[in-house]
């Protein structure tokens, strides 16, 4: 059969093009990075980044988070056998099962501005700066949300002594510890959806996207103190990024 331009059919050619057309705009989304990010620290303000292809997500599987405790004979391992002498039932790997239940308590609290949440698992000092945030956030009728996807893994980095000031620094270990307080540093690892929004529901800080977040978190204790009624027994004082 022969063809010309003159018989061929022109619908065909209008067809071809817009299916071509529309094949380069699906790979074009489809090839995007659609929200997935891997951030050494918290969002900070800024321009929202748009979202692309909004859909629900689907279902997570628990995530079974990895613990790491260092080696007895490293200079962190020596400071918690010291303390495991000092503070009745301690052990690393019961620290870090409290170090999770107290972080996801205490990102979520802030989130929800839960300050009697925070009074009770923070040091005094964390919790001016934490509760300073939050009212000044109501009062910019400002809401914060926080969806904590999963903690990936907490890792002890640091442990210390000190002398506990209250007690005076002549209150070692021969008085059962009391007068000492450990700190103990655990890198965080966790997956966040974090964003910030104005009066109007603006978004004005984060993304609505899963960021990786790796924060330093610093707990503290009285060794062989008591712990008050609805607190925790390890009170965090100091965080800091990754």
């Amino acid at each position: 059969m022969n063809f010309s331009w003159d018989h061929f059919p022109i619908d065909i050619v209008i067809l071809a093009a817009i299916a071509v057309f529309l094949i380069w705009r699906l790979r074009s989304v489809i090839g995007r990075n659609i929200g997935f990010g891997s951030l050494s620290s918290a969002p900070s303000p800024g321009k929202a980044a748009p979202s692309a292809l909004l859909r629900p997500a689907p279902a997570a599987l628990p995530v079974k988070v990895e613990k790491h405790i260092p080696a007895m004979e490293s200079p962190p391992g020596q400071i918690l056998l010291e303390i495991a002498q000092l503070e009745k039932g301690f052990t690393p790997a019961s620290f870090l099962d409290g170090v999770e239940i107290s972080f996801r308590r205490i990102v979520n609290a802030f989130a929800a501005g839960d300050l009697p949440v925070l009074k009770n698992s923070l040091v005094p000092a964390a919790y001016e700066v934490f509760s300073y945030a939050v009212i000044a956030r109501n009062e910019a009728q400002e809401t914060q949300k926080t969806e904590l996807k999963a903690i990936q893994s907490l890792t002890i980095t640091d442990a210390r002594l000190e002398p506990a000031p209250e007690m005076g620094p002549d209150r070692g270990p021969d008085r059962g510890g009391v007068g000492k307080k450990a700190l103990i540093t655990v890198a965080i690892v966790s997956d966040q959806i974090n964003m910030q929004h104005d009066k109007e529901q603006k978004v004005i800080a984060g993304i609505d996207a899963v960021t990786e977040i790796m924060d330093l978190w610093t707990f503290v204790r009285v060794l062989g103190s008591q712990t008050a009624p609805g607190s925790a027994s390890w009170l965090l004082e100091e965080t800091s990024n990754g």
